[in-house]
């Protein structure tokens, strides 16, 4: 708005200066100047220089594109030269002016100054990020730069809500990073930016959604360390807001109970160890956070903790002490308190388990548990006790001595025993008798037979072989000692003890008598080519003839083997009668003619054939020529004990005989030997008898053993002694009969010893001596006598320990210790060279030593490696136990 002063002078003062004048009023240069900072203008002009009288200044502005003028303000004094405009509206264009007006009230614009203003712009919200921090949001957003900034206002808006509310200020531009807390799980948000600038609110865009959800930690593993006796526990960090504290927990699996372990209350805190668990316990572990406001539990990981046990090594067993040596690290684990000792065996069905020992010293590492039993399979184990009483247990170690190894089968007829020994060569020697028969089986050690030979049969059923021994003499040769038993209808008539001997071939030793008739004894002229045997209740064993001629030469075997039942081909005749088994011909009947071989151009001039007699009429022998006449005959009886030479001729040609008496055993076997030559006769008759004794007793027992002073044998309770030279020695009589003899070699204070054992086995000892000889005379001693002898074991009858019932046999094992067989207790019980018990082996689960009519059986040996054999009759085998 322009006020215009109009004044009007009269004529009658022309000469006065007219105040509307421009020259007299100059208008004045305006410079207007944006404060980009704060969105003022600031203006200033030059001085007044008219010379009309200054009124004041008006200070003008109009937005551009806008007719409206604002007057912002007037000046009355002429020195003042700015102003400050700080109404400036922003993202607006002025144009400003300056007038000055006189006294007369003229007016004088100044020209106009175009500013173009400032721009206010709203601020980019530009990231919101969730962060570490507790519950918190992290915003971040453009800087303003505009003018006229008043501040920064951060709102917020929850899900839930409509209206944004304010929550924090920022006054500072250049800060445009804030954390916001206080959010709350699993809800969400929306954020803005509003700017406070010139007197207005310019407002950001608005974030995405923002949330978060609480995730508890992650238990990693659970490591157990069975040397500390700890578990140590690992986790995840938790990374969310409002963490409080962490909480270690343990569930124990049979009462389902929680244990608290422990709490942390510094988020970084990731581990824990557990030192209060229980080993072979399956615990289960869990983690829990607590934070914002919520308890988040982590997935449970099982865990047991295993404590290091001792390595328990594979025992060392001794048979020589019974025992066994353990050996073990030492316990390097947490809590001892002591080592337990435990063994296991099995009995029969059931299992034993006993705790042998406890033991404090940590540092020990050895033990030896002693007592033990052969054939017995131990198992050990070392616990370690803890203060906790947790046990830690060793793995099982275990083994035995005298282990079972093997076992044969033995082919037994009812009723017959075995007696094992060991031969030179390394055989193992079962003795087999029988009610009708001895034989002999060779086996190696690993349990095959390698051999069977029938020593002797019973040639009938009343006298018949009891019992058996045998012994290896300085040549190899083997000599037997047979009891026979005369029995009839249940009444013993007679007993017999007869001592045979064999070569090293096994062949009988045969001891010959020889016959001669007197010269007046008239020999056929002619004899016939014929070769007849005979017998009646006898076995005919091996027939040979030698010396034929007429295209024959040399010698002929008619027969050595009768096992079948064709006829021998070398026969032309064999009995009907006559039974063939075993390698004999048998004749059972009153037939006289067994067999026949015939060849009329036979000149024989030798003859042999063994005979076995038994005691019913028994006789046998062999005939040259003629079934009727021209025959020459030489037969032994048993009914007379005499051996008969008889040659008849020819009709009219007389006969002659020679009868001679001779011992002739019934069981033994006897060779009869003819030679015809140059019309001379020679007759023999061979057995392999040493010595024959009738005893008093029927006891089933024979004992017979080779020393270096001879052998020894027994017959009932009469021991007696024969010389190299076959003398025979009677020694003083046992307490009781004597059963099985055995003799060794060990090692003395100055040289090696003879020593023997004998059982006594119906007063249930076994006596132990040592053989030598006189220092003064040189003659040998009796090894049974109180200063030579003792028994084994307590003395006294019974099943304890060192207590024998029946002991049948007693055999030294290379060290010195002897084994015997306790047949009454079904066990094998042993004892040092000094005669002190050790241990036993077997039972009745193990043996069958009983069985038959003559009661008790078996037979025991031991090898040079300490291997043992045990004849078991009653169960048709022999077994055989490791050292």
């Amino acid at each position: 708005m322009y006020l215009v002063l109009l004044q009007v002078a009269g004529c009658h003062d022309a000469s006065r200066e007219n105040p509307l004048d421009p020259d007299l009023t100059p208008a004045v240069e305006v410079d207007a100047t944006l404060d980009m900072a704060r969105g003022y203008v600031t203006l200033s002009w030059s001085p007044y220089e008219g010379r009309e009288a200054f009124a004041e200044y008006w200070v003008l502005r109009r937005a551009v594109g806008r007719s409206q003028v604002d007057t912002l303000g007037r000046l009355s004094t002429a020195a003042s030269n700015t102003y400050l405009d700080t109404l400036v509206a922003p993202n607006t264009a002025y144009l400003y002016r300056v007038s000055v007006l006189n006294d007369g009230g003229y007016e004088a614009p100044s020209p106009e100054r175009r500013v173009e203003g400032f721009t206010v712009l709203a601020v980019s919200l530009l990231d919101w990020e969730i962060g570490s921090e507790e519950g918190a949001v992290q915003l971040r957003w453009s800087q303003y730069r505009g003018a006229g900034f008043g501040g920064y206002r951060i709102d917020r808006r929850s899900a839930d809500q409509d209206e944004f509310e304010p929550l924090a200020e920022v006054s500072a531009a250049a800060d445009t990073v804030r954390w916001i807390g206080g959010l709350e799980a699993d809800l969400s948000y929306f954020f803005r930016i509003v700017v406070e600038a010139a007197g207005e609110e310019w407002f950001s865009n608005t974030s995405g959604r923002v949330s978060y959800g609480v995730e508890p930690s992650d238990l990693l593993a659970v490591h157990t360390d069975g040397l500390a006796g700890t578990a140590e526990l690992t986790w995840t960090a938790y990374s969310g807001p409002g963490f409080e504290k962490y909480q270690v927990w343990r569930r124990h699996p049979d009462t389902g109970s929680q244990d608290l372990l422990a709490e942390f209350t510094d988020v970084a805190d990731t581990t824990s160890v557990d030192t209060s668990l229980f080993a072979d316990v399956l615990y289960s572990y869990g983690l829990t956070v607590h934070a914002a406001g919520r308890t988040l539990a982590s997935t449970e990981i099982k865990a047991r903790l295993s404590l290091v046990p001792v390595m328990l090594s594979q025992p060392e067993f001794s048979s020589a002490t019974a025992s066994a040596r353990l050996s073990w690290s030492p316990y390097v684990g947490p809590r001892f308190a002591a080592y337990r000792v435990v063994r296991r065996i099995r009995n029969g069905p059931d299992e034993i388990r006993r705790e042998l020992t406890t033991i404090t010293d940590q540092s020990m590492d050895s033990w030896i548990d002693s007592s033990l039993v052969g054939n017995t399979q131990y198992q050990y184990q070392v616990e370690v006790e803890t203060t906790r009483e947790e046990r830690v247990v060793s793995e099982e170690q275990g083994g035995g001595f005298h282990l079972l190894v093997d076992t044969w089968p033995l082919s037994l007829e009812t009723d017959e025993d075995v007696r094992l020994s060991l031969d030179p060569d390394g055989w193992l020697i079962a003795l087999g008798i029988s009610p009708d028969r001895v034989r002999l089986l060779t086996f190696s050690l690993d349990g095959q037979q390698l051999a069977e030979q029938t020593i002797l049969l019973a040639p009938d059923e009343v006298f018949t072989p009891t019992a058996v021994a045998s012994a290896i003499t300085a040549d190899g040769g083997r000599r037997y000692g047979i009891r026979y038993a005369h029995e009839i209808q249940g009444a013993l008539l007679a007993d017999q003890y007869q001592l045979l001997e064999a070569n090293s071939s096994g062949q009988w030793q045969w001891q010959y008598v020889t016959l001669q008739g007197d010269d007046e004894t008239p020999l056929p002229d002619a004899l016939p080519g014929r070769i007849q045997v005979s017998g009646v209740h006898a076995l005919v064993d091996r027939v040979t003839a030698t010396g034929l001629s007429g295209g024959q030469s040399g010698q002929v075997l008619m027969t050595d083997e009768f096992d079948g039942d064709e006829a021998d081909s070398a026969w032309d005749y064999l009995s009907p009668q006559a039974s063939r088994t075993d390698g004999y011909l048998h004749s059972g009947s009153t037939y006289q003619q067994l067999g026949a071989a015939e060849d009329t151009t036979w000149q024989v001039m030798h003859v042999e054939a063994d005979v076995v007699l038994g005691t019913q009429g028994s006789r046998a022998g062999i005939r040259l020529g003629g079934v009727v006449r021209d025959y020459l005959d030489l037969s032994v009886d048993f009914e007379s004990q005499a051996v008969t030479l008889l040659s008849r001729a020819a009709l009219g040609g007389g006969s002659g005989s020679f009868v001679q008496p001779m011992q002739l055993p019934a069981g033994v076997p006897v060779r009869l030997v003819l030679d015809v030559a140059d019309g001379q006769v020679r007759a023999r008759i061979g057995h392999p008898g040493k010595w024959l004794s009738a005893t008093s007793n029927g006891e089933v027992y024979a004992g017979l053993a080779s020393t270096t002073h001879g052998l020894i044998m027994t017959a009932g309770n009469l021991p007696y002694r024969m010389g190299e030279d076959g003398a025979l020695e009677a020694l003083p009589a046992l307490e009781a009969v004597a059963g099985e003899l055995r003799v060794w070699e060990q090692q003395g204070r100055r040289a090696s010893e003879e020593w023997m054992t004998m059982t006594l086995p119906e007063v249930h000892q076994v006596l132990v001596g040592r053989l030598g000889s006189n220092s003064a005379t040189g003659n040998p001693l009796w090894a049974f006598t109180p200063s030579l002898s003792r028994s084994l074991g307590s003395g006294n009858s019974g099943s304890d320990r060192g207590q024998f019932l029946f002991p049948l046999s007693a055999a030294p094992g290379p060290d010195g210790r002897i084994y015997v067989l306790d047949a009454g207790n079904a066990r094998i019980q042993i004892f040092t060279q000094d005669r002190e018990y050790i241990t036993w082996l077997g039972g009745s689960d193990t043996f069958d030593l009983r069985g038959g009519a003559t009661g008790l059986r078996g037979s025991v040996v031991v090898d040079d490696q300490h291997y043992i054999y045990v004849a078991d009759p009653a169960n048709h085998s022999i077994r055989k136990f490791g050292p």
